[in-house]
């Protein structure tokens, strides 16, 4: 993780332990994939959706994901990814 990141991690979530940090960055963001912009923008995010709770914004990135899938298989399910 980058500084900038590093520095943003601390001054919103200033109590949080490295297993948690590792826990939020890899459920909570596109960490590592994504870019420092990006990752800020996601952190501030789940930051303010959680209320700073890290098991909260834990909880809500998952649950996010598993509305995506579901999206996901409906679309396939009706053919969306079909190749014709």
């Amino acid at each position: 993780m980058c500084q900038k990141c590093q520095d943003l991690v601390d001054e919103l979530l200033p109590d949080i332990s490295k297993e948690d940090l590792g826990r939020f960055l890899w459920s909570a963001t596109a960490f590592p994939m994504a870019g420092c912009d990006i990752l800020q923008k996601q952190i501030r995010e789940m930051v303010e959706r959680s209320g700073g709770d890290v098991d909260k914004a834990i909880a809500l990135a998952h649950e996010d994901m598993d509305r995506e899938f579901e999206a996901y298989k409906k679309r396939e399910a009706a053919g969306e990814f079909d190749e014709d």
